[in-house]
C-alpha cells in the first residue's frame, strides 16, 4: 500500500497474514460487473477544472466522488504474495492502482 496508490508514493507495510490463492479469487468475483470506485487522488480526474494530481502534489486533501465503472472478468495470473499479476478486462474509466487499492 502506498499513499499514492501506486509504487512512487510512500508504502505502508502490511501486517497481515498473506491470503492464500483461493482467497484472493474469491475477493476478485466481487469486482466483476458494474462497480462503484472512487478515483486515486493522484489521477488526472478533474476537481473544479484542475487535474487531482496538482491538487494533490500541493498538499490539500482530495475527496474524488465515486462513479459507475464496469469489470467484465479478472483472471489471475500469476499470485507469489506480494505480487500478484492479473488480466484485468474493463471499460473506460477504470483505475487498475483503485482495484488494487480496493481489493487490499
Amino acid at each position: 500500500r502506498s499513499d499514492t496508490d501506486d509504487a512512487d508514493g510512500m508504502v505502508t507495510p502490511v501486517t497481515t497474514a498473506p491470503p492464500d490463492a483461493a482467497v484472493v479469487a474469491a475477493c476478485l468475483s466481487g469486482f466483476v460487473g458494474a462497480i462503484e470506485q472512487t478515483p486515486p487522488a493522484y489521477s488526472a480526474a478533474k476537481v473544479a477544472g484542475r487535474r487531482a494530481y496538482d491538487l494533490a502534489r500541493q498538499g490539500q486533501i482530495i475527496n474524488l466522488r465515486s462513479r459507475i465503472v464496469h469489470i467484465y472478468g479478472i483472471d489471475v495470473l500469476q499470485y507469489d504474495y506480494p505480487s500478484l499479476k492479473l488480466e484485468v478486462r474493463c471499460g473506460k474509466g477504470t483505475y487498475i492502482r483503485s482495484l488494487a487499492r480496493d481489493l487490499g
